[in-house]
């Protein structure tokens, strides 16, 4: 107790005399492109980190507010700030970053947190994990994100070639990806503890069990008086270093990898056990086969190794392995070690030399010697010093020089291209744009990554899995941006499909037929089966689509179209000929929303003012009865205040001051109105104020008011979702729950999303029109018979929203991944493939 005292005493002071003082001004306004959050009042969260500081700095406040942190004493300790408004998900809610400045002991500073959040589709990392199966890396929000062979929640691997947000029990300090064949990593948390996962059977989780696990599981045993700064893991293996300078390992101590001698070989320990070395600044542990080498730097700049050492890694001169830690007595003075993908470590000395040693047929520790091992560390010539940066990799190990060119040597350049060996540093062609400079540079398996000071992430390589950031197998020979795999809108046309990325690009996918790709072709000869980007380069934020025609919003209100128009719905003047690049509409005017139908299309300008346009034979445009088809918007009626709209086959619903308004095609009720007769002009379905969404589908509707779910029209296929295949004239409600949030209605089906992220949906399996069962529903356990109330989607995924279409379903995740389900004939699923089936959802990695 005393001692407690004393350190409580101790730090008091320190905060009165010596600290620096941070004050933050939290944002009070939603961020132009962020949609505003379900929260009252907006709190946020806030971090100050900075790389010298043991624990990044937290507060947190309402918006508008001024929080203040004290930073430790430190002559000129650099920093930076980072908010929030979630801090369960900063994935998603990531508001803005500040520029880093410096504080000194006793200084004050105040800091404006920016208003511009995260550079949409666009990853921006502090720091790169670059592992055997996934490469990975770490935002300037601490949130994780990877590419390649990327794990999902619920034992599902997914392989991508954009970077994805990887659900984290907390924000992330560390990520130490998987280097070996069993799958297995481990994350440091901003808290400190330490969590895993993955299919190891070897202990090497931490958890005091054996078996394998699909989700975060936390090490348990670590020491509490003794936070933990760094991680490692390798095959069979983890290790953390400790504040205080102590090594713990967990795993099997199969080739004495454990590093306590008192162990038996092959003996599993499931739980942390310290390893008998102290004052370790740095610890790495590298895959060798069925087993590991660990290595750590102590603060006496002296490096000490242990575990397998079949090809020298140990670098003691030997090839026996060791059991404990042993003093590498040929390394010099060590500034930093580099681990390896490989058996072929290096250290950086502290005069900027580079040393390398291990594993050597392939050429790999650039001695200019073909000698399959060597022992001890050997300096590598030819590189300018200091030795800026290095990473060894499977095969093949790279540095940056003092000339900040890039060095690498060994077989399999990470580069792509044809596999050859050059045994001493050989200078590669730039690796990022002309000015900028490489900071961190990672290679991996047959990939090599770098990121600049910005945060932009680099790769190329053979592209295994698709790590080195394009199509899986393609290798890529020139270094590429990775890119985060973020979707905001999705709209699904018939055999065709159009997205908005959150960088605004608007991309299609699908058959060409009649220009839909929007990429000025109409040959359908020429389908893509991933999403290709449109001709015209505006910015969009919004986009709908039906059959063969796409509308989408520019980010400066404009209107753009282009697919069929055989009855005017593009808006562009005379019907006939398909538009086969973007034209905008009406050039000069600024539109909220825009919904296609079949044939025609509504929208809502920045005024609330509700225009119509295309074919009118059901009464569609709303604009009164006896009247043709409009090739260009017209305006419907003269009210103000629409919301929303929503286009079905023949029909529309819409949204004004929370009430409900359809118009058009009532054959089967899709109206709601209690009778099968059509309407010429919006007509207000009931009294209710409380609707917050609309959706319509060919020939029935679906609304959200106050959470619950309301369906009606045409219900043959069980697309009301109300357990039964019986039409319904007005709204009526789907079952009792109060917390949907989102909903779509397809041709004979329906899906939606919950408040907590979970996907529905509901009707027929069948292909609209045929009796192929083709999976669109997303069960995974597809059936010919209709699925009548809502069910739950396979998988674990957490859903913002959910479209449904005709022969294929797309769900945008949380994070902003696309997803696709059902049947595609010509690429409609955009998963590359032309002819494919999927009974669940399937990521897009395109």
């Amino acid at each position: 107790m005393k001692r407690l005292l004393t350190l409580l005493l101790v730090l008091v002071a320190a905060a009165c005399t010596d600290v620096g003082e941070v004050t933050l001004r939290l944002p009070s306004q939603t961020a132009t492109g962020l949609r505003p959050l379900a929260m009252s009042p907006e709190w946020y969260s806030v971090t100050v980190s900075g790389p010298d500081l043991r624990a990044p700095l937290q507060a947190t406040g309402a918006a508008g507010a001024v929080v203040r942190l004290l930073v430790p004493a430190g002559a000129g300790r650099v920093v930076t700030a980072v908010a929030w408004r979630d801090a369960a998900n900063p994935v998603s809610t990531h508001y803005g970053r500040s520029e880093p400045f410096a504080i000194r002991g006793g200084e004050r500073k105040r800091v404006t947190v920016p208003m511009t959040p995260t550079a949409s589709g666009q990853l921006k990392a502090r720091d790169l994990a670059i592992g055997a199966f996934t490469n990975c890396a770490i935002d300037q929000a601490d949130a994780l994100w990877c590419w390649g062979l990327v794990w999902q929640s619920g034992n599902r691997i997914t392989t991508t070639s954009l970077a994805r947000p990887v659900s984290t029990p907390e924000p992330v300090r560390q990520f130490a990806p998987p280097t070996g064949g069993e799958y297995h990593a481990c994350m440091l948390g901003r808290s400190g503890a330490v969590w895993c996962f993955g299919t190891a059977t070897a202990g090497a989780l931490g958890n005091g069990s054996t078996a394998p696990v699909d989700d975060w599981v936390r090490v348990t045993g670590l020491p509490a008086d003794d936070p933990v700064s760094d991680i490692t893991v390798a095959q069979r293996v983890s290790c953390a270093r400790t504040v205080a300078g102590d090594v713990w390992c967990w795993g099997t101590h199969g080739a004495g990898q454990l590093g306590v001698p008192t162990f038996p070989l092959q003996a599993v320990v499931a739980t942390p056990v310290q390893v008998p070395i102290s004052d370790v600044r740095q610890v790495q542990a590298i895959s060798i086969e069925n087993w590991s080498t660990v290595c750590a730097v102590r603060n006496d700049d002296t490096l000490w190794c242990w575990g397998d050492n079949g090809n020298g890694t140990v670098g003691n001169g030997s090839t026996v392995d060791v059991s404990s830690p042993t003093q590498v007595t040929a390394a010099p003075a060590v500034d930093r070690f580099v681990g390896t993908q490989g058996q072929a470590p290096c250290l950086i000395d502290r005069s900027g030399s580079l040393w390398c040693w291990g594993a050597n047929g392939l050429g790999q520790v650039g001695v200019g010697q073909n000698v399959a091992t060597v022992s001890t560390p050997t300096t590598v010539t030819g590189i300018p010093a200091p030795v800026r940066d290095a990473s060894a990799g499977f095969a093949s190990t790279c540095a940056i020089g003092g000339d900040d060119q890039l060095y690498c040597w060994g077989a399999l350049l990470d580069d792509g291209g044809a596999i050859q060996m050059v045994s001493t540093p050989t200078a590669k062609s730039a690796w990022l744009p002309t000015g900028e400079a490489i900071a961190e540079l990672e290679a991996g398996f047959q990939e090599m990554c770098v990121r600049n000071q910005p945060g932009d992430v680099w790769c190329a390589g053979s592209n295994w899995h698709g790590k080195a950031g394009t199509t899986a197998g393609a290798p890529r020979s020139t270094p590429g941006r990775i890119d985060a795999a973020s979707w905001q809108e999705v709209a699904v046309g018939q055999l065709a499909t159009c997205g908005v990325r959150n960088d605004g690009r608007v991309l299609c996918w699908g058959m060409q037929a009649s220009g839909r790709l929007g990429n000025g072709s109409s040959n359908p000869l020429q389908s893509q089966g991933s999403p290709t980007p449109v001709s015209e380069t505006f910015s969009a934020r919004a986009i709908s689509g039906l059959e063969g025609s796409f509308c989408a919003i520019a980010t400066d209100g404009g209107l753009w179209c282009w697919g069929e128009n055989d009855f005017g719905q593009l808006g562009l003047g005379p019907a006939g000929s398909a538009v086969t690049t973007p034209q905008q509409v009406s050039a000069g005017t600024q539109w909220q929303q825009v919904a296609m139908g079949l044939g025609f299309a509504c929208g809502i300008q920045i005024d609330g003012s509700l225009w119509c346009w295309g074919s009118d034979g059901q009464d569609e445009l709303g604009l009164g009865p006896g009247i043709q088809n409009q090739n260009v918007p017209v305006r419907v009626g003269v009210a103000n205040d629409w919301q929303a709209v929503a286009a079905g086959g023949s029909h529309a619903c819409g949204l004004r001051a929370g009430t409900l308004w359809c118009w058009g095609d009532n054959s089967q009720g899709q109206l709601g109105t209690g009778d099968t007769s059509n309407r010429s002009v919006p007509t207000q379905i009931g009294a209710a104020a409380d609707w917050t969404a609309v959706a319509a589908g060919p020939y029935a509707s679906c609304g959200i008011r106050g959470g619950t779910l309301w369906c009606w029209g045409e219900n043959r296929d069980g697309q009301l979702g109300t357990g039964d295949l019986i039409d319904r004239l007005g709204p009526t409600q789907v079952g009792a729950d109060a917390d949907w949030s989102a909903v779509s209605v397809g041709a004979g089906y329906t899906c939606g999303a919950k408040t907590d992220g979970s996907g529905w949906c509901w009707g027929n399996d069948l292909l609209s029109g045929d009796a192929i069962v083709v999976g669109r529903l997303g069960l995974g356990d597809i059936s010919a018979e209709p699925v009548s109330a809502p069910a739950r989607l396979a998988g674990s995924t957490s859903w913002s929203r959910i479209v449904a279409g005709d022969s294929a379903t797309f769900g945008i995740d949380s994070g902003g991944g696309l997803w696709s389900w059902g049947v595609s004939y010509n690429g409609e699923l955009g998963n590359g493939v032309p002819v494919a089936t999927a009974a669940t959802p399937v990521m897009i990695g395109q």
